[in-house]
């Protein structure tokens, strides 16, 4: 988004540009104002922007008394003169001085297959005169946009990343955004501030909520939230599967958190026998392997909570390596006195900006699962460890377990 940002005289003063636009700047009557100062004729110039996208603005002297300078050099009379980002124009003797700024807003549109084609035309319209971007990373982008709220890895991400919810209803609103604005009481950091954090925008509104979603979201602060960027200080994730280790690792860093692959849980998922020695012999190798990675990722006193990540639910397709390798990282959870942690609690743990009972891996163990005979037996590899009792709780970490 263009802005002219006033100072000098015209301190406070802020001026919105859109594509496809002539605005005559002026002392009366004039769409983009300038008052109290005598120099500025009623007709002063003319400011146009590029009909397709605004890389560029045009300014043009229509024939004022005491012209328009750029960056200190008066513009030719009734001649066009191209502005650039950060340049510095003056109408007339007075000091009143305006800077063009460019302020980076990208809207990532999410969930809008199912509405009508007139609902999106409007939006990437509305985008375009605005000079805001469309992109498709959420790290890129200023707001959402969902027409509700449902939850996804988008909405996550957007969470985490500080990003703004909105519905197709606020890009609508910003159809009537007046082009000039009077910042009160203004001083220079004050304007820098009020430009800055888009505070000329309307207050952003997340969508409602999704009717048939199954968690109760009427407590949830949408809003960005800075606590949702610490909230995995002091955990390492650990994933068996590369898929979820690509999917979650920014999200996750982003939040404070550590992250890493079990390169011994994919060669086991990719293997095509799992005997039961070779179980037991694989679940201590992680169990040294976690105890390595999480001194690694320790940083000054915390203590890292091992976070071991159950990969994605198996298909039915008959498939048995992602049963084992959740068996695996199950049974390495346990000998490592944790609880295995659910790829749905990280989202949840960020909705609710808590990770006391989401991805807590300290908190008590499930009752064991019961394995097939011919899977290696979970409570036997344990019971060696002398670390579980028959309810499946275990005692709380120690120093040297965590």
């Amino acid at each position: 988004m263009l802005v002219l940002v006033g100072s000098g005289r015209a301190l406070g003063t802020v001026w919105r540009l859109s594509t496809d636009t002539s605005l005559v700047v002026g002392r009366k009557d004039s769409p983009l104002l300038i008052e109290g100062d005598k120099s500025v004729s009623r007709v002063h110039a003319t400011i146009v922007t590029l009909a397709e996208d605004l890389s560029g603005v045009d300014i043009q002297d229509e024939g004022s008394k005491f012209g328009v300078y750029i960056n200190g050099k008066q513009c030719p009379t009734r001649s066009i003169s191209r502005l650039l980002v950060g340049d510095k124009i003056m109408f007339g003797a007075q000091d009143s001085v305006f800077h063009l700024r460019r302020y980076p807003i990208a809207l990532c549109v999410a969930n809008m297959r199912t509405e009508p084609p007139s609902v999106v035309d409007r939006v990437l319209s509305i985008a375009n005169s605005l000079g805001i971007d469309i992109v498709e990373d959420i790290e890129r982008c200023t707001y959402l946009l969902m027409p509700v709220l449902t939850i996804t890895a988008k909405l996550i991400r957007a969470l985490v990343f500080g990003r703004w919810l909105v519905s197709p209803e606020y890009i609508y609103s910003l159809e009537q955004l007046p082009l000039s604005f009077r910042v009160q009481s203004p001083s220079t950091e004050i304007v820098d501030d009020y430009v800055g954090s888009l505070k000329f925008l309307p207050p952003a509104q997340a969508p409602m909520p999704a009717p048939e979603c199954p968690v109760d979201l009427s407590t949830v602060n949408w809003n960005p939230v800075r606590e949702r960027q610490c909230l995995f200080a002091s955990r390492l994730f650990a994933f068996a599967d590369e898929a979820q280790l690509s999917k979650y690792s920014s999200l996750i860093k982003a939040a404070g958190g550590s992250c890493v692959l079990l390169e011994g849980a994919v060669d086991w998922a990719r293997s095509r026998s799992h005997a039961a020695d070779g179980f037991k012999a694989r679940c201590a190798s992680l169990v040294a392997n976690m105890r390595v990675l999480a001194k690694e990722a320790k940083s000054g006193d915390a203590l890292m909570l091992k976070c071991l990540v159950l990969p994605q639910s198996p298909s039915t397709s008959g498939e048995q390596s992602d049963l084992d390798t959740t068996a695996l990282i199950t049974t390495t959870a346990r000998l490592l006195h944790v609880r295995p942690i659910s790829e749905s609690e990280i989202g949840l743990a960020v909705i609710f900006v808590s990770s006391e009972t989401h991805t807590n891996p300290a908190l008590a163990l499930p009752p064991e699962p019961a394995l097939d005979t011919t899977s290696p037996n979970a409570s036997s590899v344990i019971s060696e460890t002398g670390s579980a009792n028959r309810e499946g709780n275990v005692a709380a970490p120690t120093a040297e377990s965590s």
